[in-house]
Order: C-alpha cells, then structure tokens, then sequence
C-alpha cells in the first residue's frame, strides 16, 4: 500500500521500501571496505584475476552489444515485414535489454582497469571507457 510519505509497504506487512521523493540511508556497517582496494582485500584477488576479470567483463560487454545489434538489425526488420510495426517496436525494446547489459559490463571493466568504484554517472561522462579494451 502506498501512504503518503509512507512509500511502498509489501502486502502482509513487513518490507517496507522507500516511496518516491524518499531517500533510505544505508547504515555504514564498520566491516564493509569502502574503497577498492579493500573490495579487492576482502575478496582476496590478486592482479592475475583482475585481469581476468576485466577481459571477462570486457568480452560480455561485446557480446551483448553484438546481441543488441543483432536484435536491432535483423529483429526488428524481420518483425516489421511480417508483424508490423507493434512487434517490430519490441524488437527494439529487447536491444535495449541488451544494452543495458552492456553497460553494467562495461561499467564493470571500467571501474576494474582504473582500480577504484567509480559511480555509473562518471562512466557515462567518460565515453572513452564505454568500450573496454579486451587485452590489457
């Protein structure tokens, strides 16, 4: 039910999640590392995996942005000839899935290679990052 100011609580009571115009504060819990390197502390990763990790990301990312072209492309022209243009329209609904799959990927890659946890509004102010270089 939504109150007002209230936000969203599930049926049953219980979880309640923030409505709109709210902002939940997220506890800082002292054991949570709040930079990279203590990410990478906590996980135990050494350069070897990061790297690993970044070329996986990397390569993700270009698979699903192919996907997003393929769906685009051949999806959308072949729904669009024998659908219409409705089906053609979730034809292009479907690449953005697969672009924002991409990005979370991408993303990924990106805060990997420069080591710190740079928030997505940095990555999209960064274009050079949106494609990551497979072998670094």
């Amino acid at each position: 039910m939504l109150g007002w100011g209230w936000g969203w609580r599930l049926p049953g009571g219980g979880t309640r999640f923030p409505g709109a115009g709210e902002r939940r504060e997220r506890p800082a819990d002292p054991g949570e590392p709040a930079d990279f390197a203590g990410w990478v502390r906590r996980f135990g990763r050494t350069d070897a995996e990061l790297r690993t990790l970044h070329r996986r990301h990397a390569a993700r990312c270009y698979v699903l942005f192919g996907g997003a072209l393929f769906a685009l492309a051949f999806g959308a022209t072949a729904a669009l000839v024998t659908c219409g243009p409705a089906r053609a329209a979730l034809a292009a609904l479907l690449a953005l899935l697969f672009l924002a799959g991409a990005a979370g990927h991408s993303l990924r890659a990106w805060q990997i290679r420069e080591r710190r946890l740079g928030s997505f509004g940095e990555w999209v102010r960064t274009p050079a990052a949106w494609f990551p270089t497979l072998f670094s």
